[in-house]
């Protein structure tokens, strides 16, 4: 569910205006507070997600690379075994 961001601009715009109509009463002044702080990380919030769900637009495409062991050939060796010196 989108918001508009208008709307959760007028809600910020009024909660900072009853801040500081009340500004005398400090427990009033965190409540209004609390309140721009949730409809601003909901907005934030909300910018993620979209970045998040953004195709990726990357024009070098990731190569995954298998690694395969080489083992060491020597004349004196019996093949790959760890206890061949």
């Amino acid at each position: 569910m989108q918001i508009a961001i208008d709307a959760i601009v007028n809600k910020l715009m009024k909660e900072m205006t009853l801040t500081e109509q009340h500004k005398h009463n400090p427990q009033k002044v965190r409540e209004h507070l609390t309140a721009v702080r949730a409809l601003c990380d909901l907005v934030l919030e909300e910018n993620m997600q979209e970045v998040r769900s953004a195709p990726l637009t990357e024009s070098n495409p990731v190569v995954t690379q298998t690694m395969t062991p080489k083992y060491l050939q020597e004349n004196d060796a019996n093949g790959g075994s760890l206890l061949d010196f």
